[in-house]
């Protein structure tokens, strides 16, 4: 998969994570203190400490319609914050309205006759650039053989 379909397919997966915390289906995994960048994609504890401690999104990314392996996207909190100040109005507004949606929803679909994505009906153009920025500031973590097949 050429690299700009696997950052729209991680970019899929990435909106629906935020969307899920938006709306309290999912939360911020926060570090511990004696380990501030856990490595492997292991399942870290959850430690209390409020949204101003270090802590990631970890967001699974399975296997692409072309066959890259399913790994592990993170999204460091305090890189999340510091994109979101460098947002243009526009930009914030598009982000917000998608995270406001009713229901969760892909911004992208694969269209296995042309082999290309295709964006959702009612997906804008702005609102995937800043999916696609954001995709680009997360760590990528391969899953281990166990992992990947289940």
């Amino acid at each position: 998969m050429a690299e700009r379909d696997l950052e729209l397919w991680r970019a899929n997966f990435l909106a629906l994570a935020l969307w899920r915390v938006a709306h309290g289906e999912a939360r911020w995994v926060e570090l511990a203190p004696q380990d501030p960048a856990p490595r492997g994609a292991g399942r870290p504890r959850v430690y209390a400490g409020g949204p101003s401690h270090p802590a990631f999104l970890p967001v699974y990314v399975p296997r692409s319609p072309a066959g890259d392996p399913p790994h592990e996207l993170r999204l460091y909190r305090e890189t999340y914050q510091a994109f979101l100040r460098g947002l243009s109005l526009g930009e914030r507004q598009a982000l917000e309205a998608y995270l406001g949606l009713g229901r969760a929803r892909r911004l992208l679909y694969w269209h296995a006759i042309t082999g290309r994505f295709r964006r959702a009906d009612g997906v804008g153009e702005d609102t995937l650039e800043v999916f696609l920025r954001l995709t680009r500031l997360c760590a990528v973590i391969p899953l281990d053989k166990d992992q990947a097949q289940g």
